[in-house]
């Protein structure tokens, strides 16, 4: 791999695993400083982000009162099955064995019976 196929697929990786998904106008957005919350898909998300139709513009929003340096933790996604979710953003939500057992093994998670 030469250093422009490198730049290229780096750069691809890191929109891939900090874009969200907009489902009211149907695209992927880049979002500053949003792509650096933590995911919590446990019911401990504390922000969540909206789109303003009339402009596109994206919001976060608190959905409980959080303390002063408390990190910010939003829920990724529910919808992409858990090797799409891998493949997105490099780890299983409650996965808790190692990636490569799961691989070396066909695992259902990543290869369909």
């Amino acid at each position: 791999e030469n250093e422009i196929d490198h730049a290229i697929r780096s750069a691809f990786v890191s929109i891939l695993s900090r874009a969200f998904e907009d489902d009211l106008v149907d695209c992927s957005k880049l979002v500053p400083l949003l792509d650096m919350a933590q995911h919590d898909g446990s019911g401990g998300a504390n922000v969540h982000h909206e789109t303003i139709p009339s402009t596109g513009n994206v919001i976060v929003k608190a959905m409980r009162d959080i303390d002063a340096g408390e990190e910010l933790k939003i829920n990724y996604s529910s919808k992409l099955k858990p090797h799409q979710f891998f493949t997105v953003f490099g780890f299983i939500p409650g996965e808790t064995s190692n990636i490569e057992d799961l691989l070396e093994n066909k695992s259902p998670t990543f290869f369909s019976s």
